[in-house]
């Protein structure tokens, strides 16, 4: 908030704050910012909420209006709150009214976990004042546009916040939660028993485990609570005591913030930050009748699918007088008189025709009315109505005038209600399979928030990329469509993937998943809303194959295979250098390496499983090649004893050269480079010559093993020995 130098004390405190208390004068000023009010658990939300007190850090940015914004805490009313337009001021007094919710994603994400919900995030901070201070800059961002991106002081405040804008960032979605109640009114005779059902939904999904508080107020008194089940309904029942009209109020005490937003005109909005509480209301009137005396059961109900048409048929009985003059079937408000093909009596005489009324003067009973002959003691009457399409059943009310008196009756009938259902088939193929799953709304209600939830073995299969139909995603364990709404009779759609079985599978491997179905509004029952379905895959065979990573040449009895599949045909090929020796047409194959010519053996195997699939597959390796290693000694002339000679050898395709002396005498010394070396002959003046045999050898370079070598004889002629002898 800006220009807070220019607000009056008297604009924040009216005539009683006293200029004498600078302290809460300071106060009041600083109230221009506000931040965040603090939320206690209060039940249903009032109409109106008052700024009582502050608690507030002083907060300085380039982008901010001023250099005295403050953020912090503020109570209103025991609620706490945060602020947008920070242009605008507010102050201790000012009265604000509920608006419209925040739409703004990042704003939702931020009041769902952040303080106060999560009382001390961001946790780099130490103090209250500290924390929601961080949190309202965070807000100011989205709902003001102020940039943070660098700076602020304190400097740790603003970090927190630009960490949180950077969390918020990557979450857009929207929570809207939802609490139904069913019947929205009804009418009962005194001593009844009366069953309402709480429905609470976030997203359109079921909130399991939430407890739920009802309260009646009106001409009768009761409470009670009950915790939300796996479809998220809560059940209360009551009764009766007092004639009159009842007002039934369900409550959930603390739903996580969807942004409420409160307003006071010229004034800053607040933005509800805590849990706050969801309700909604029904009523319920009770009537004084006397009526055991008389009797309304619904006889049965049918469907029938070739002529689309949907048949419920009642059982009428009095046991003493007054006889009944009429009987009265109340109707959902969605049923309309053309939805109604015929009604009548089905058994005495004369016949009568049901006759639609809204609502019946004596009964004020919306429905189908049934007229004289009247029904005496000790008699009954078949009735029945009949409905163009599927009408789900429910409970209803029915109701019966006997002289004065009027008797009302809970007793199932067409009801305006939800039906969704779910079918899954599938189709496999090798390696795959294909699912397609058929779903819809097979209700005369619509259903809102529609989301099917397919869960996969992610264990056992991949989802196949480019597969998933109608905007599905898929977070590597379950697909989600968002299908939305479903209007009443809204049948059949289809959505359909594919998934690849992972390597490995071994065929009889059970492959199961689930898929769910489930919307926000009631519904005639959810045994349709799940399926399951088994598979057993069709797997491929294998075709991995096991063979040396490198061979020698002209290798004889070398072997290459692929695994054991039950009922298949194999087929090897060889080409390069190497030839097949047998095993051609099993999964063993033995062959052959040749000489060099290429230097790659390629191995293929095709492998073809057992009809009606017939899957196959196919494979190839290429096998280098290795030479035999080669060598060559030289030749060499004789030399004198007083010489040497140098010596160089020659190999091919060799991992290691050595010369050596084999037989004779002399000295070898090996150059740097192991193919050459140097000769130095023995003296022997015993000799005109000797003969010295050296031998040069090369190792084979793996998978080659061995060596081979040759020899090279040296000739040495001795020097010649002169001695003188002088003789006097």
């Amino acid at each position: 908030m800006s220009g807070i130098s220019k607000v009056s004390a008297n604009y924040f405190g009216g005539s009683e704050l006293k200029m004498q208390s600078f302290a809460r004068v300071l106060k009041a000023l600083i109230l221009a910012s506000l931040l965040l009010l603090v939320m206690q658990p209060m039940g249903a939300l009032g109409s109106t909420i008052t700024i009582s007190d502050w608690h507030l850090v002083n907060v300085y940015h380039p982008s901010l209006p001023s250099s005295n914004v403050l953020a912090g805490e503020i109570i209103a009313g025991g609620y706490k709150m945060y602020c947008t337009n920070l242009l605008v001021h507010t102050g201790g007094g000012v009265i604000y009214s509920p608006g419209n919710n925040v739409n703004i994603p990042q704003v939702i994400y931020i009041l769902n976990n952040y303080y106060p919900v999560i009382g001390n995030k961001p946790s780099d901070l130490s103090t209250p004042n500290d924390i929601s201070a961080a949190v309202q800059l965070a807000i100011w961002h989205y709902s003001d546009g102020i940039d943070i991106s660098s700076g602020g002081s304190p400097l740790n405040i603003f970090d927190a916040a630009r960490a949180i804008i950077a969390d918020a960032d990557s979450h857009l979605s929207i929570p809207t939660y939802a609490l139904s109640l069913d019947p929205q009114s009804a009418i009962n005779s005194l001593g009844d028993q009366h069953t309402i059902i709480a429905k609470l939904t976030q997203d359109g999904v079921a909130v399991a485990m939430k407890l739920v508080s009802f309260s009646v107020t009106g001409a009768n008194f009761a409470t009670g609570s009950n915790n939300t089940d796996t479809i998220g309904n809560a059940t209360f029942s009551y009764t009766g005591t007092t004639e009159g009209t009842d007002t039934i109020t369900a409550t959930v005490a603390s739903i996580t913030p969807i942004g409420l937003r409160w307003v006071s005109e010229g004034k800053q909005d607040l933005i509800m930050a805590g849990q706050y509480p969801l309700s909604n209301t029904a009523t319920k009137r009770w009537v004084v009748a006397l009526c055991s005396n008389y009797d309304v059961a619904l006889a049965g109900s049918s469907y029938d699918s070739s002529s689309d048409r949907t048949t419920f048929t009642y059982h009428v009985s009095a046991s003493s007088d007054p006889e009944i003059s009429h009987f009265v079937l109340k109707l959902d408000p969605c049923i309309s008189s053309s939805d109604i093909l015929m009604s009548g009596s089905v058994s005495g005489s004369p016949y009568v025709n049901g006759v639609f009324v809204d609502p019946d003067p004596t009964t004020s009973i919306s429905g189908i009315k049934f007229e004289s002959p009247g029904i005496a003691t000790g008699g009954s009457r078949d009735y029945y109505i009949t409905l163009n399409g599927y009408w789900p059943q429910g409970t209803g009310q029915a109701a019966v005038k006997s002289g004065t008196k009027v008797c009302y009756y809970q007793v199932d009938g067409p009801k305006c209600l939800s039906d969704l259902y779910i079918k899954k088939n599938s189709l496999p193929i090798c390696n795959e399979i294909s699912y397609s799953i058929e779903y819809g709304n097979r209700g005369t209600n619509r259903n809102t928030n529609v989301v099917i939830v397919d869960d996969y073995d992610q264990d056992k299969v991949t989802v196949k990329p480019g597969t998933i139909t109608g905007g599905g995603t898929d977070d590597g364990d379950k697909i989600t469509w968002s299908i939305g709404v479903l209007q009443a009779r809204d049948y059949p759609h289809s959505v359909s993937y594919a998934v690849n079985v992972k390597p490995g599978l071994f065929a009889g491997t059970k492959i199961v998943n689930e898929v769910s179905i489930q919307g926000d509004q009631p519904e005639s029952s959810t045994e349709n809303n799940k399926a399951r379905v088994e598979v057993d895959p069709i797997v491929s065979p294998s075709c991995a194959i096991t063979a040396p990573t490198a061979v020698c040449e002209s290798t004889d009895g070398l072997q290459a295979s692929v695994p054991e599949f039950t009922g298949a045909t194999y087929t090897w090929t060889v080409s390069g250098d190497g030839q097949a020796v047998s095993g051609a047409d099993t999964r063993t194959l033995t062959w052959k390496s040749n000489a060099h010519f290429t230097g790659i053996v390629r191995l293929t195997v095709a492998v073809t499983g057992p009809a009606p699939m017939s899957c196959s597959c196919t494979n190839s390796v290429d096998i280098p090649v290795q030479d035999k290693p080669t060598a060559a000694a030289g030749s060499y002339e004789p030399i004198c004893s007083t010489e040497t000679i140098s010596l160089q050898g020659t190999a091919t395709n060799y991992a290691s050269v050595l010369w050596t002396i084999k037989t004779g005498t002399g000295n070898l010394v090996v150059g740097i480079d192991p193919k050459k070396a140097t000769f130095y002959p023995a003296y022997d003046p015993s000799k005109v010559s000797t003969e010295t045999i050296l031998n040069f050898a090369a190792t084979a370079i793996p998978p080659c093993s061995g060596t081979v070598s040759k020899d090279v004889t040296i000739t040495v002629y001795q020097k010649p020995a002169v001695t003188i002898q002088i003789t006097y």
